[in-house]
């Protein structure tokens, strides 16, 4: 079973403060549900849909591909 996010380690080890914004809908998404103040849920709702909005960072992907491309060329020229 896959565990919940706030039960797993920080990946990125570097946080980023949340903006103005972001704080103002933080703290909208828990006036909704009812809280007084914004929880880490709520935070990480808006952080993901902030990131979103300014698309996918395709650097990993580039990197990923190029790793797998020069594995696969080395495994060819050994076999030559």
């Amino acid at each position: 079973m896959k565990k919940a996010f706030w039960d797993t380690k920080n990946p990125k080890k570097k946080s980023t403060k949340l903006t103005p914004a972001q704080k103002s809908a933080a703290k909208a998404r828990a006036k909704a549900a009812g809280r007084p103040y914004p929880n880490l849920v709520d935070n990480a709702a808006v952080t993901k849909k902030s990131q979103l909005k300014r698309g996918p960072n395709l650097l990993p992907i580039y990197v990923d591909l190029r790793r797998t491309l020069l594995r696969t060329a080395g495994l060819v020229f050994r076999c030559i």
